[in-house]
């Protein structure tokens, strides 16, 4: 953008050099001072961008000093909250590095659950910080505490004070994440595909955003981003949350497909079986059904919900096998 402006400047510089004398006074006023004014202009921008630069090394400098180590650092990276918060709250240190040591114990008893403490040591690096990342921090940790408990839109507030203060890919995932468990699924998207833009490879991001394309009615693009999730490293939560995706919008065999990736991770619950029977039903595959329904009544056989599941089948399908597993269900006793 600055060199197409500055090779139109130069234009219009030379343009009128060459037409100089053939121009009535009055033109050649207006069109340089036109000229004058631009450059005026371009020194504005350039005295923009210089005190962004030395704010920029100002910012540098506080993050070198902001290196904070001790032994409840060391817990907290080995993600041993309760022992980090209890080496936190004695360590002694000053300034910044204060800051520092508090932001740490402010999100160790968020791991741990001590919410009050937790508010309290982010309240106060907010009311008392003049730096910028530790107040972004702080109002990234009150977001965390918030969410944790439920409350989505005070989670919001402060997430979206942090994005203020400084924005990151991690504020977007946040504020998708809030925003979609308020059901607000076209709000959630724009967060999401934000996040996902530069985290290709994050199999929970595409997966919420995969479910905000679904709501919106955007099913192929719902497809797509469920398909590069599966493509990525996945848990087992997510897998069984894309088994639940794909069986509600149709999809029994791409179901069929993560719960066997499921058992592949050595997961054999009761859970597992009945999400294969059940979809092993749904495509009419009786005899994989009812193996994995015996499977699953073996692990549980008063589950309830394997005993609905069986009850529905043998109203719906009663010429199929399913009397003899109902009786061995807790549905009759």
């Amino acid at each position: 953008f600055l060199y197409s402006w500055l090779k139109a400047w130069f234009k219009e510089l030379n343009d009128l050099k060459t037409s100089w004398l053939l121009l009535p006074e009055s033109i050649r006023e207006k069109r340089l001072q036109a000229l004058e004014t631009s450059a005026a202009e371009l020194l504005d921008v350039w005295t923009v961008l210089d005190d962004y630069i030395h704010a920029l090394k100002e910012d540098e400098q506080t993050f070198h000093s902001m290196n904070y180590e001790s032994l409840g650092t060391i817990y907290y990276d080995l993600s041993m909250y309760e022992k980090a918060a209890k080496s936190l709250e004695t360590e002694k240190t000053t300034g910044v590095l204060d800051e520092v040591r508090r932001l740490y114990l402010g999100f160790a008893y968020v791991f741990i659950e001590a919410d009050s403490q937790a508010k309290e040591q982010f309240l106060y690096l907010l009311k008392t910080s003049r730096v910028p990342l530790i107040r972004h921090f702080s109002c990234v940790g009150l977001g965390c505490l918030y969410a944790q408990v439920n409350q989505f839109d005070e989670a919001i507030h402060f997430f979206e004070r942090a994005k203020r203060i400084t924005e990151t890919t991690d504020v977007m995932y946040n504020l998708g994440v809030c925003f979609f468990a308020t059901c607000m699924f076209s709000i959630a998207k724009q967060y999401f595909q934000t996040y996902v833009a530069s985290n290709r490879d994050d199999s929970e991001a595409l997966f919420f955003l995969g479910c905000c394309y679904y709501h919106d009615g955007e099913k192929e693009k719902a497809w797509s981003c469920w398909l590069a999730s599966l493509q990525q490293d996945v848990t087992a939560e997510l897998l069984l949350a894309l088994a639940y995706v794909f069986e509600w919008t149709g999809n029994h065999e791409m179901a069929i497909n993560c719960y066997k990736q499921l058992q592949a991770m050595r997961y054999a619950d009761v859970d597992i079986f009945h999400g294969l029977a059940w979809n092993y039903a749904l495509l009419e595959n009786e005899e994989k059904a009812i193996d994995a329904f015996q499977k699953a009544l073996a692990i549980d056989p008063d589950n309830d919900q394997v005993a609905q599941s069986l009850s529905w089948l043998e109203r719906h399908w009663p010429e199929a096998n399913w009397s003899e597993l109902l009786l061995r269900s807790g549905l009759v006793k």
